[in-house]
């Protein structure tokens, strides 16, 4: 027996699940040293500048933008 049409059998949630990914410092310096921040996930990218205190919102670019400024003001 499959599940009916209209949602039978699932969880009834509309909130997508967050795979929470996790970079250190180290990992991110990389990054940002090998110009391959922007291949970073919005999670990774929200989580790393959260973790600093800084505004983890906005589209991705604003994000790389806020980690990329992060390094060069170092």
């Amino acid at each position: 027996r499959g599940a009916a049409p209209g949602g039978e059998g699932n969880d009834g949630g509309t909130k997508k699940k967050t795979r929470v990914e996790e970079v250190d410092d180290a990992e991110m310096k990389k990054a940002y040293a090998n110009d391959k921040v922007g291949k970073l996930t919005v999670a990774v990218l929200k989580g790393w500048l959260e973790g600093k205190g800084m505004d983890g919102r906005g589209k991705k670019g604003e994000l790389v933008d806020r980690v990329t400024g992060y390094f060069e003001n170092k």
